[in-house]
């Protein structure tokens, strides 16, 4: 008799215990789902999802992911790849970078630069043909 009680007991605790953690899932789905800012829902005012690793490019006029380009290039401090996109000739560069999202021209000597007040960005070919670039504040 015992045995069967304590048998009973432990049953209908464990038919208790599931009941109550799915209403507890329950109650958390519908928080998230309620939630004000939800995964993706980051677009900029041009669409891109940046959680997504999208940014917009001037060249192309859609959004891209610069770690998707054909291109990329170590940043000046060679501690991260840098995006890099050419337009079809050639005449202007993007460069996608954590210092920032750069649009260079190429000038008379043909390197691409960019001087702004307080920095420049420059794109060139080193001795044996390799891009580089630097960021100077």
């Amino acid at each position: 008799m015992i045995m069967k009680l304590s048998f009973f007991i432990m049953f209908s605790l464990m038919i208790f215990s599931s009941c109550s953690t799915s209403k507890y899932k329950k109650s958390e789905v519908k928080k998230t789902a309620n939630a004000s800012t939800l995964v993706g829902a980051d677009k900029d005012e041009h669409g891109c999802i940046a959680s997504a690793g999208y940014l917009w490019s001037e060249l192309r006029k859609e959004c891209v992911r610069p770690f998707e380009l054909p291109m990329s290039i170590l940043s000046p401090d060679k501690t991260t790849q840098t995006g890099v996109l050419f337009s079809a000739d050639s005449s202007q560069v993007e460069i996608f970078s954590v210092d920032g999202h750069f649009m260079l021209e190429r000038t008379a000597s043909g390197h691409y630069e960019k001087r702004l007040k307080h920095q420049s960005a420059h794109l060139d070919r080193n001795e044996i043909g390799n891009w580089y670039w630097v960021f100077e504040n």
